[in-house]
Order: C-alpha cells, then sequence, then structure tokens
C-alpha cells in the first residue's frame, strides 16, 4: 500500500514477471541478474557523491555509501579498498572558462586490469559507455601501461548541454559529442597532469650508474675554454630557445 517515507527512498522488486511469465526465460541466474543491478547502484551511486546509497542483496549489505566530500572518498566507500587505494586526484583545469571541466579520480599505473570493468564515465554525472573516453584514458598513461592492460579510473566530465547528443542508443548509455578530439584532448591532458604531478611518471637518474661518474667528461673540469668552444659547436646552437620542445 502506499505510504510516506520520512527519508529517502526505498524501492523493494517483487514477482516483476507476474503478469508477463514468457518474460522470465530471458533471465540469467540471480548472481549474474544480481551484478546488472549492482552495476548500475554503483554508477548512481558515483555520480552522486552527496546522497547515501545502501545496497542490500539476500539480506547482505553489498555497499552502504554515505556522503563523501571527495571523489576518492566516494569511490572507496562504493568500490572498496582494493579498487580504491593510492588513488590519484585529477587536478582542476588549467584553462577555466572554456565550459569543459574534467574530474575524478585514477589508480596508480601498477594497477591495471586485462578488462575495462573498472572505468567508470560520467558526462554532466549521467553514467555513459564510451570507447573514445576508455582510449583517452589509456592513452593519457602513455607507455606506463603494459601491452593489453587497462586502467582504473572514475572520470567525470561537465559539458555545455548542446554539444552532447544522448539519442544515439536506445538505453541511453552511449553519447556524441559535437568534437569528440576536444573531449578526447581534455581528458588526456587531465589524466597526463595529474601522473606527473603525483610524480608518477617515470624519471632518469644518472646517479644510479657508477660507471657514469667515472667518464673523462664528468671527471674533467668544464673550463671557460671549453665552455666557449661547446658554445661555438652546431650541436649547442641546435638547442636554441627557438627549437627546443614545449
Amino acid at each position: 500500500a502506499p505510504a510516506a517515507s520520512p527519508v529517502g527512498t526505498t524501492v523493494t522488486v517483487r514477482q516483476l514477471f507476474f503478469n508477463t511469465p514468457p518474460r522470465r526465460a530471458f533471465l540469467k541466474s540471480p548472481t549474474s541478474e544480481g551484478s546488472h543491478i549492482e552495476e548500475v547502484l554503483v554508477s548512481l551511486a558515483l555520480s552522486r557523491p552527496e546522497v547515501r546509497i545502501v545496497f542490500t542483496w539476500e539480506q547482505r549489505v553489498v555497499f552502504d555509501a554515505a556522503p563523501q566530500p571527495t571523489a576518492a572518498a566516494r569511490a572507496q566507500a562504493v568500490l572498496g579498498k582494493d579498487w580504491a587505494q593510492n588513488l590519484i586526484v585529477l587536478p582542476p583545469p588549467e584553462e577555466p572558462g572554456t565550459g569543459i571541466e574534467v574530474s575524478g579520480v585514477i589508480a596508480p599505473p601498477d594497477r591495471n586490469r586485462n578488462t575495462r570493468t573498472g572505468q567508470y564515465f560520467f558526462v554532466n554525472r549521467r553514467s555513459v559507455k564510451s570507447q573514445p573516453l576508455s582510449y583517452a584514458l589509456s592513452r593519457g598513461y602513455g607507455e606506463l601501461l603494459p601491452s593489453g592492460r587497462f586502467p582504473l579510473g572514475v572520470i567525470s566530465l561537465t559539458v555545455p548541454l548542446h554539444t552532447v547528443d544522448v539519442n544515439v542508443h536506445p538505453t541511453k548509455q552511449e553519447i556524441k559529442f559535437e568534437d569528440e578530439k576536444i573531449i578526447y584532448a581534455f581528458v588526456q591532458a587531465a589524466v597526463k597532469h595529474a601522473l606527473a604531478q603525483f610524480s608518477v611518471t617515470p624519471t632518469l637518474d644518472f646517479d644510479l650508474d657508477a660507471s657514469i661518474q667515472q667518464l673523462s667528461s664528468i671527471q674533467q673540469p668544464f673550463t671557460e675554454e671549453r665552455k666557449s668552444a661547446a658554445a661555438s659547436g652546431s650541436i649547442f646552437k641546435g638547442f636554441t630557445q627557438k627549437h627546443q620542445a614545449h
């Protein structure tokens, strides 16, 4: 019977196909169907960190996600500590005012999977599945990922409403951007920036090889005469400010 709920909303499903029994033949096992339900609720919980969502399955609490102030805390509450440990927060955009914002969290390169199951994308707070976004996420890691492995991440995009088409798929899980290349570039740049900011990208350390310190070019003093000779050479002139890489 209809009844008021003092706080929140409770959804209970029983005898879903009592009036259409043939539909039951298309159902998979309870475990498989339960995983689909969990996938939907996980997406809802990640997209709405300010809302508490409790998922109970057969008298067992799968997750109890209280409101969290950060995306990292929410991911840990929903996805578990194993998934969400040592997460890297995407930095705020360097060029505000473009109408496009990328936020979220990503996992370190050493925590990856052989499928894309650990990737969650949201556009204007709606869960979506997007091959271009997944590819941009992987490209942001560059050579830090082994071949055939995929990074973990929860990526949220805010874009102007008129630049995205949500009516390209019957279930509205897939979308189409007006300018896919711009969105791709924003996501890839945000991931690269986050990895660099948290010193995840590899660096060269010449101190690790003691034999380098024994080379004559290292041991001999660099006199003013040698400095002038080096500066006049073609190799040195090739590294002018004009020709330096960005």
